[in-house]
């Protein structure tokens, strides 16, 4: 499974608790009200256990955590 499905998966499942409606790619997760404080701290737990990276305070910001797109991107320089 790639990156970004692991990390839709996750969102609809453990936040949206509906596996019917994963975010697609581009679709605003903090804007649309998908996403908010407890849901990023519980996603943040998320990709570092599964992806074994380290999500810095510091890069917890709208530009990294907006869209399933720019979230894979973090993950995926994170482990280049």
């Amino acid at each position: 499974m790639e990156t970004s499905d692991k990390i839709s998966e996750f969102i609809a499942s453990q936040i949206l608790h509906n596996n019917a409606n994963r975010p697609g790619l581009d679709e605003p997760l903090l804007e649309g009200g998908i996403l908010d404080s407890a849901g990023i701290f519980s996603l943040v737990t998320y990709l570092e256990e599964e992806f074994g990276i380290s999500v810095d305070d510091d890069e917890i910001v709208v530009e990294n955590f907006d869209t399933v797109g720019s979230i894979t991107r973090m993950v995926t320089d994170k482990l280049a």
